[in-house]
């Protein structure tokens, strides 16, 4: 029973918590074994786990959140057994936040560091089962997963209690396991989609982090599907809730896998129709686009899930038409990717259609919707028929009937109710819907139709009458014929049954007609385009007045035509095709037009009788008459209408004989049918008859159709005759009909074309035969002629043809050759029309027709001379096909063979070239070589050839030649490069020329061989030719270009450039050099003309350029500078008011003479040319030119030329000016006007002009520095004084401007005022001084609102860093200099409260400039300020002064007063004083950026204020005592604004860097400042960082240390101020551990060592010992069990210190600090001083003893009886009875034994007051060992009878021993107390036998 009952307690102790503490020698672990684990500490996998987290957060930053919670440093002492429910609750939350941040890193060693560290402090492998399986079940088949499965702790009762045989055998769970579980137990899958809803939750934005988390989530819950044979509802439940949170998720691949889910699970489970109304509206209606993903979805699930038939109103009420037609989009996809969606559509009908018919809002809302759907998606391959049956079926209107019939019994119509407004819009909707759906799918509608009119009942009656009328026609219709009804014979594929259909339309003609004439037009027309002739034959049996009534003129003529086709070659339509020729003929309303007329012209040759009849019928019917054949058929009676051969010969007669019918307003090429040879045919002979009044363009469409109707069919010569007779018409026919046509035929039309076309243009001996229409016309009969010259079978024809095409327009032979050679140069020649270009076969062919042509003549002495010969050669010589080039030289051949005249030119010319032909049959470039080989060789035989020949040329080029000639043959003597030739060549522009002149259109253009005459002349302009400017023909013609600035000139590219810019980019540097003299200048005025008159910017370009490249002298512009300069003011003589200025302003007219404009573009030419000669005087031009332009009145004029002439100033400046030439400089100097520039500055408000004279000045500063200087000045004065003038903001730009380009030039910053070295930087100070104290005497001369930027600006140019304080230091010496000025002026005025905020002084302006820029600079230049004040003497000669001051010392010692000096310095002190107090400047450092920089600089400044009162405090000087405390004063008033200006964070970190300065007293101060901060202001660090705080720990102990020093060398002063600094360093040691040890420990463990060595020491000086033992004392306190290291070291240290206070007999403070630090390290660790108890309750007793016996009214002996009674009851109540007791007893043994009997009562004082806390139970077990110390006690007095003891001192001990046990014996029980009390009463009577009255008086006492 009692093993039971111990069993169960033990079980009840043993609480879940505990098991983990169960075994300490294995641990889990993550990476580690079992005993791995075991045997490492805590603080290994603290390290380990922090050091996962550390490179977690460098992979994502929100990891940083735990670095505070679950691995704080606290969390190593945390337990989690032993934490309340909520504390593991909150834990847990955080652990499985923790966890799910940690999924797509888990794969990563970090993550298993971390997790190490959770399994290690927080067992979550225990605690946090779940939330460790949510993380590591994506990662199942991975060796982390099982490693964590094996870590586990599962119960028999857990979910996871499937993963034993896991943890048993270590082995991945496979997929398949996975899928089993989800089947077997729904929850597991439940568990993997609510996870990976929470994942999702918990990541946002981030979650497309969660691929694994997806994939996990969707191939789990389709390998669960897929493994159970049925999907349960339990799968359901678990899956859906998190796919439609998936649905509308902003996360794509969220999204995505609830797709692929929802798409699988349709496939296999019916799910309720409810939820896939909710999942599709959600899917539609998302704010995320649609997809065709979604659309692929939705359309599975309508496909699968059958039992839903139609959509849900919910989701019909969602949808729009902007979403209905992204669907359909979609949709039109799956369509074609043959994917079924009709399910899908059908349901989309099915539900829309009832709500459409339901009330006209709703109608209005979702009648598109059907509508979008049957337009955008092909339903073809859908089977539409069900898609329409639907819709018919949706169709349901009221009907009421009528009895009355129209027609008796021959009418079965009805009368259908007409609906309301609503009912008819239904209805109009419906029948369009119908008709778009009949369209699209006339097969499938028809066939439903059908069914649905075959349908008997009394419903499908109804519904039959309903549908007549939403199918647009009435019941009557649909009559019954023979058991059918009309619309279905009418399509039925019977012919017999469309027969009767027809034949019933005929019959009941005029009622259908009534009821629906549409139906009645559609369904004749239908039948005449019938492909069964019986059908048709029927049609044509309607009356004629019937088809009128219902068939306009085009639906006849179409339909005529259709029948008429039908006929052609098809023998059983031929009946039918003559009736349709009767009827329609027969029919007035029959037009004639192109489509009649060409479809009856083949019956107008008869071949037969019958034929011959229809012909006449035709030439007598309405039709004909319309035509007008009776009025030219004269003669022909109707006894001829059966003869053929009367009709043929008279209807050939008329067309193509007379040509008497003109056919132009009939025929259209438009409505020709090209694909029907017999219609292209016909139409070409139509048109033939009417060629002589038809336009070129006309004849060359004709032309052109005619050779494509040719292209891809059969040409065939007739077989009946060879000319185009009336016998050949039938054979026309005939092959036209087979797809041929007969070559008579079009050689007729070749013939009739050269014969009646009306060509002009056509010229001798050069003609552009691809110039105009006329021209082409005749150049493509030319290359059809000759080309057809090479058909063998045709050759004799086409050969006639081309003689009667040249003998067309020509008649001598001469005129025929010269006119056939341009064919052969066709390649010089442009077309506007590819098919239009010279062919180089058709040169060829011509090349060889001319050949033939030369063989042909027997006297042709014209050849030999002829001007056209020979540019044929030369053309054809130049042509890049080498079968020409070899043509042309066999051409030369034949003509040299006919033994021409040897003297001829042209004769030696060929024989010339053909001595180089295999040089220009190789390459068509050699023929230029060879050409100009030949007129330049220097042969003197030669002379007279070349000259001759030059002049034949001269006289082509200067003839009558068209451009086109000229060009290209100036293109063959391209390389004819000399003056004599130039100047023949140059007039081939005589003619162009005077077109240009002739025409003044601005926009008038060359045409392309007149701009390639030009482009080709102007070529020839170079070096070689340049010379021949000189001849004055010459030079006008290019004076004529360069002045022609219209771009008439056409490229082929098609742009247009002008002649101006053609000679402009021929000109060059080499050729400028040779232009001669006289025209030298000339040619530089019209360049620099082109540029200012043309108004064209590509002219101006390219003048630019040319003056760019050329080598101009100044001699060559200066006469347009001299006419800018002279030109007189248009405004001069208008006669003004008087004025009375005495300089004449000019006006804006001036800007505006061609003079002015001309300089301004050639000063835009000149401001950089690199490449000209120039000297002073082009300067002193261009300052005369800037002064005239500040004559202006409106300078806005001449800002621009302002602007060049600076421009060109500061180029000429730069680029011409030798710095090193002293000469050219001085007389730069002389014609260089500074003040003309000053005033471009001031007399403008112009960006670009104030750039350009800064530019300039800030050269010239380099140059003439001082005059620079001088009228700089004068700019500052100006824009000070001109500010009601001008704009602040804009006068304060150029300020800026000017001080940044000119100020660094002055003071020769040559770099970044950063890269100077110290020694430069002092360099550059001393040039800086003089430039600074100018500005800081006129500081108060500057308007004040204009003050702060202009100075401002000045400090950031030089370096505020740098220069700032030097500034200050002048404006301060200004202020001492004019002080006597200001107290004057103070004393007159006050400053106003309006005044208060702008400076007045320069102190305010001083401290206003400060805070312009960052603070860290201010206190940067502070400390500079306060450095050189240090530098300046406080005492000084009186007397001395010296004039002779250098200027670049700041403040001139020599040049002050002593008191001035003094002055100086108070003034440098107090201005930093004030601004270091002010708010705006304490506000200004708080927010600064450099916290650094700033930290550093608080450092340097406290130092320096520390050594300037230093060295303030050594003067000795009666005279100065006054000044010296008020320096002091300001100085300490310094120290503490600087003090007041950190922040708690910055003045750690000051008071850490000051605490290792060199000297003692900086050190001691600082420590003092921290130690006030501590002492009086603590809450100032309660946000401070502690590690910033604990920073401060080395330096005090380093300064603690200086203990250690024992250099005896020191001096007294030295010595004692380290030690007053080492008692400070404790102190504030102490209050640094009061402050924060308790917290934080560990910084405090070193501080613990070092002091504790210290204690030990007993070598320290008393008072620093005494701070010592405080520091000691507060560690204790603070740290607790962390000083226990220690203890052993320092307690008998301290108690050693304790026993040499024995003897001494005053209070001294060593003896307070030790009993203080008793008093602590009792308070703090009582528990732990055993080893130490006796001894210091042995101390304490003689202590205590000995001081209450003194004066309590001294404050000191006061303190330390306080202190010792405070020990006395820390041990009495902190240590246990089972311990004191014991240690009181040795304690008074050993004071018994020393006889110090006063110390007896403290130690019984201790004891009386511990009894206090003794509980009986003590008492029990220390009842012997009180019971004998108590006897032993009261032993005393008996003890002491044989000595020498005072009885007093004896009472008083056992005074304090009875009053011990008195307050023992009051906590004892009754049961306690009485043996207690009977063995004290035996010692004291009983036992007492020797009978000492001593134990009685003590127990009677």
């Amino acid at each position: 029973m009692a093993a039971t009952s111990l069993a169960e307690q033990l079980q009840k102790l043993s609480v879940p918590q505990a098991t983990v503490y169960k075994d300490d020698k294995k641990k889990a672990s993550l990476l580690f074994n079992p005993n791995e684990a075991a045997a490492k500490d805590r603080d290994t996998f603290y390290e380990i786990g922090i050091s996962g987290l550390n490179e977690l957060i460098s992979l994502y930053e929100g990891f940083r959140l735990y670095e505070d919670t679950l691995f704080s440093i606290s969390s190593k002492d945390f337990e989690r057994a032993v934490q309340t429910k909520e504390v593991n609750e909150n834990l847990d939350q955080t652990i499985e936040k923790f966890l799910l941040q940690l999924s797509p890193y888990l794969l990563l060693q970090s993550a298993h560091k971390a997790l190490e560290w959770l399994v290690n402090r927080y067992h979550i492998h225990q605690y946090n089962v779940d939330a460790v399986m949510a993380l590591i079940l994506p990662y199942h088949e991975t060796k982390i997963f099982v490693r964590f499965v094996q870590l586990l702790i599962i119960k028999k009762s857990s979910r996871w209690v499937w993963l034993k045989p896991i943890q048993k055998n270590g082995v991945p769970l496979t997929k398949q396991v996975m899928y089993n579980q989800c089947v077997s137990n729904p929850d597991t899958l439940h568990f993997i989609a609510k996870n990976t809803l929470k994942y999702v939750q918990e990541y946002g934005e981030r979650a497309n982090q969660l691929n694994t988390v997806f994939a996990y989530f969707c191939s789990t819950a389709i390998g669960a599907m897929n493994t159970s044979k049925k999907v349960t509802e339990g799968m359901i439940s678990a899956l859906l809730p998190t796919l439609v949170k998936a649905l509308d998720s902003p996360i794509s691949d969220f999204r995505s896998s609830a797709y692929v889910v929802l798409g699988f699970l349709s496939t296999k489970a019916k799910i309720k129709t409810d939820t896939i109304n909710v999942i599709v509206d959600k899917m539609l209606t998302t704010e995320f686009d649609l997809s065709y993903d979604v659309v692929l979805l939705i359309n599975l699930l309508y496909t699968n899930q059958e039992h839903v038939t139609k959509l849900s109103d919910v989701i019909l009420n969602d949808m729009s038409d902007d979403i209905m037609i992204n669907l359909c989009e979609h949709l039109k996809k799956l369509v074609e990717l043959k994917i079924n969606i009709q399910p899908f559509a059908l349901a989309l009908l099915s539900g829309i259609l009832p709500i459409i018919l339901s009330d006209i809002e709703e109608f209005r809302r979702f009648c598109q919707l059907p509508v979008i759907l049957i337009d955008e998606v092909d339903l073809k391959g859908q089977q539409p028929e069900k898609i329409i049956k639907c819709i018919l079926d949706a169709y349901h209107p009221k009907t009421q009937p009528s009895g009355n019939n129209v027609d008796g019994d021959e009418s079965d119509v009805e009368i259908i109710a007409d609906e309301d407004d609503f009912s008819f819009k239904i209805l109009t909707w419906f029948s369009a819907l119908l008709k778009n759906i009949e369209v699209k799918y006339p097969l499938e509608f028809d066939k439903v139709i059908k069914q649905e009119m075959r349908s008997e009942g009394k419903k499908s009656t109804m519904r039959q009458k309903a549908l007549s009328k939403v199918l647009t026609f009435k019941p009557a219709v649909a009559h019954k014929v023979g058991g059918t009804y009309l619309f279905e014979n009418l399509n039925h594929v019977n012919p017999d049954l469309r027969v009767e259909a027809v034949k019933y339309i005929a019959k009941e003609f005029h009622s259908l007609k009534a009821e629906n004439i549409d139906f009645v037009k559609d369904s004749v027309i239908n039948r005449f385009n019938d492909d069964n002739p019986a059908v048709v034959a029927v049609t044509l049996k309607i009356p004629d007045e019937c088809l009128k009534e219902v068939l306009t003129d085009v639906d006849l003529t179409t339909t005529f035509v259709k029948i008429i086709s039908k006929g052609v070659g098809i023998k059983k339509w031929r009946p039918v095709v003559k009736e349709a020729i009767l009827k329609f003929c027969s029919l007035d309303v029959l037009p004639v037009n192109h489509e009649t007329v060409l479809a009856l012209i083949p019956y107008l040759f008869p071949q037969s009788k019958n034929a011959a009849e229809i012909t006449w019928h035709i030439i007598t019917s309405s039709w004909g008459k319309k035509f007008g054949f009776s009025k030219h058929l004269k003669g022909i009676t109707e006894t001829f209408k059966d003869n053929a051969e009367v009709l043929n010969q008279a209807i050939f007669r008329i067309l193509f004989i007379d040509r008497t019918v003109n056919f132009d307003d009939i025929l259209d090429i438009s409505q020709l049918n090209k694909d029907s040879t017999i219609d292209v045919c016909f139409y070409l002979l139509l048109k033939s008859c009417s060629f002589k009044t038809a336009t070129v363009e006309e004849i060359n469409n004709v032309l052109n159709l005619l050779l494509e109707s040719v292209e891809n069919r059969a040409i065939v010569a007739s077989t009946v005759t060879q000319a185009f007779v009336v016998e050949i018409m039938p054979e026309i026919i005939t092959l036209t009909c087979q797809n041929k046509i007969l070559f008579e035929t079009i050689e007729y039309i070749f013939s009739r074309i050269i014969d009646d076309m009306n060509v002009t243009g056509i010229t001798t001996p050069w003609c552009n035969v691809c110039e105009s229409t006329d021209t082409v016309l005749v150049r493509r009969l030319y290359e059809i002629c000759i080309t057809g010259c090479a058909i063998p079978s045709y050759a004799e024809n086409y050969s006639q043809l081309l003689q009667k095409l040249l003998g067309k327009f020509f008649t001598d032979p001469k005129d025929k050759f010269e006119f056939v050679a341009n064919f052969a140069c066709g390649h010089i020649l442009y077309a506007t029309d590819p098919k239009d270009i010279i062919s180089p076969e058709l040169q060829l062919r011509t090349m060889k027709l001319l050949s033939n042509f030369i063989a042909a003549q027997d006297k042709a002495e014209w050849l030999f001379d002829s001007d056209v010969v020979i540019l044929l050669i030369l053309f054809n010589l130049n042509n890049p096909i080498s079968a020409i080039r070899q043509s042309v030289i066999d051409f030369i051949n034949d003509l040299l063979r006919e033994f021409p005249k040897e003297n001829l030119v042209y004769v030696q010319l060929l024989k010339e070239l053909m001595a180089h032909k295999e040089e220009v049959l190789l390459d068509n470039e050699q023929i230029l070589h060879v050409l100009n080989t030949i007129l330049t060789q220097q042969s003197i035989g030669n002379k007279l050839f070349r000259k001759n020949c030059l002049l034949k040329f001269a006289g082509i080029l200067a003839g009558q030649a068209p451009a086109h000639i000229k060009s290209s043959f100036l293109n063959i003597l391209s390389h004819l490069n000399n003056s004599n030739a130039f100047t023949h060549i140059i007039q081939s522009l005589s003619s162009v020329e005077k077109v240009l002149k002739q025409n003044e259109n601005p926009k008038f253009v060359l045409n392309i061989y007149e701009s390639n005459l030009l482009k080709s002349v102007y070529r020839h302009i170079n070096e070689s030719t340049v010379s021949a400017f000189a001849n004055d023909e010459v030079w006008k013609s290019i004076e004529f270009g360069l002045k022609e600035y219209r771009e008439c000139i056409f490229e082929v590219d098609q742009t247009f450039t002008s002649p101006c810019v053609q000679i402009l980019k021929q000109i060059d540097e080499d050729m400028f050099k040779k232009v001669p003299e006289e025209r030298t200048k000339v040619l530089v005025y019209l360049i620099a003309a082109a540029g200012a008159f043309s108004n064209n910017p590509t002219i101006s370009s390219a003048a630019s350029k040319c003056i760019k490249k050329i080598y101009v002298k100044f001699s060559d512009f200066y006469p347009i500078f001299e006419g800018m300069l002279n030109v007189k003011d248009p405004a001069a003589n208008v006669p003004k008011k008087k004025k009375t200025t005495a300089v004449t302003l000019l006006s804006y007219q001036l800007t505006e003479t061609s003079e002015w404009r001309l300089g301004v573009t050639l000063l835009e030419y000149v401001q950089n040319k690199k490449k000209m000669s120039v000297d002073n005087s082009f300067v002193a031009i261009l300052f005369q030119l800037l002064n005239r332009c500040l004559r202006f009145e409106e300078q806005s004029y001449v800002e621009y030329t302002k602007q060049l002439i600076l421009s060109s100033l500061w180029y000429y400046c730069k680029k011409f000016v030798n710095d090193t030439d002293k000469d050219q400089l001085k007389s730069l100097k002389s014609v260089f006007e500074v003040e003309l520039i000053v005033q471009c500055i001031r007399g403008t408000q112009n960006p670009q002009t104030h750039h350009h004279a800064l530019i300039l000045l800030s050269h010239a500063a380099y140059m003439m520095p001082e005059q620079v200087l001088h009228h700089t000045m004068e700019i500052f004065t100006f824009m000070g004084s001109s500010v009601l003038r001008h704009d602040d903001a804009y006068s304060f730009q150029i300020i800026t401007k000017i001080i940044e380009t000119l100020i660094p030039i002055l003071v020769k910053l040559e770099k970044n005022v950063e890269d100077y070295t110290e020694k430069e930087l002092k360099k550059l100070q001393d040039r800086v001084v003089p430039v600074l104290r100018i500005f800081a005497d006129v500081v108060l001369h500057v308007p004040e609102h204009r003050r702060l930027p202009l100075f401002k600006k000045l400090i950031e140019t030089l370096g505020p860093s740098q220069f700032m304080w030097v500034f200050l230091a002048l404006l301060l010496e200004t202020h001492v200099a004019h002080f006597n000025e200001l107290k004057k002026k103070n004393k007159s005025s006050k400053r106003t409260l309006a005044d208060q905020d702008a400076p007045i002084d320069r102190l305010d302006f001083g401290q206003s400039l400060l805070l312009e820029f960052p603070a860290e600079i201010g206190i940067e230049n502070f400390i500079k300020l306060i450095t050189y004040a240090k530098t300046l003497p406080l005492q000084k000669d009186e007397n001395e002064m010296d004039t002779d001051v250098d200027p670049s010392d700041i403040f001139s010692v020599n040049g002050h007063t002593a008191i001035q000096v003094r002055h100086f310095i108070y003034v440098v002190i107090t201005f930093i004083n004030t601004c270091l107090a002010s708010s705006r400047f304490i506000q200004h450092c708080s927010q600064a950026a450099d916290i650094k920089t700033l930290e550093n600089h608080y450092k340097t400044i406290i130092v320096n204020i520390l050594t300037f009162i230093q060295s303030i405090s050594k003067v000795n000087d009666e005279r100065i005592e006054k000044y010296r405390r008020v320096m002091l004063h300001h100085s300490y008033d310094l120290l503490d604004h600087t003090n007041n200006l950190l922040s708690a964070p910055m003045f750690i970190s000051v008071i850490r860097g000051l605490l290792k300065h060199n000297l003692m007293t900086v050190r001691r101060k600082s420590m003092e400042l921290h130690n006030s901060k501590i002492q009086y202001n603590p809450e100032m660090f309660n946000d401070v960082s502690k590690e910033l705080i604990f920073s401060l720990l080395p330096a005090l102990l380093d300064i603690v240390k200086t203990l250690e020093n024992n250099d005896n060398c020191l001096d007294d002063i030295t010595a004692q101020e380290m030690e007053l600094n080492q008692q400070t360093a404790l102190l504030s040691l102490k209050l640094l551990t009061r402050m924060l040890a308790s917290d934080n420990p560990e910084p405090f463990k070193p501080v613990m060592e070092s002091i504790t060595d210290y204690t030990c020491n007993p070598n320290i000086s008393g008072q620093v010992t005494a701070s010592v033992v405080l520091c000691l004392a507060e560690l204790c306190g603070n740290l607790k069990v962390h000083a226990l290291s220690s203890l052993r070291r320092f307690m008998p240290a301290l108690i050693k210190v304790l026993k040499k206070q024995r003897k001494t007999e005053t209070p001294e403070l060593v003896l307070l600090s030790t009993v203080t630090a008793i008093s602590k390290i009792v308070e703090s660790l009582p528990l732990f001083l055993s080893p130490y108890l006796q001894k210091i309750l042995y101390e304490y007793s003689i202590l205590l003893a000995k001081w209450q016996n003194y004066d309590q009214e001294c404050s000191k002996v006061s303190a330390i009886v306080a202190k010792l009674s405070h020990i006395k009851k820390k041990i009495a109540s902190s240590i246990p009875p089972r311990v004191l007791i014991p240690v009181a007893n040795e304690t008074y043994q050993l004071l018994l034994g020393k006889e110090n009997f006063d110390a007896i009562g403290p130690v019984m004082s201790v004891l009386a007051d511990s009894f206090g806390n003794v509980t009986t139970a003590d008492f029990t077990a220390l009842q012997l060992d009180l019971t004998t110390f108590f006897l032993s006690a009261l032993q005393l007095r008996s003890d002491t009878v044989d000595k020498d003891v005072d009885l007093a001192v004896i009472d008083r001990a056992e005074d304090q021993i009875v009053n011990a046990l008195v307050c023992l014996v009051l906590k004892l029980s009754e049961t306690s107390f009485r043996p207690f009390y009977f063995k004290i009463y035996d010692w004291a009577i009983r036992t007492n036998v020797e009978g000492h009255k001593d134990r009685t008086i003590t127990f009677y006492r």
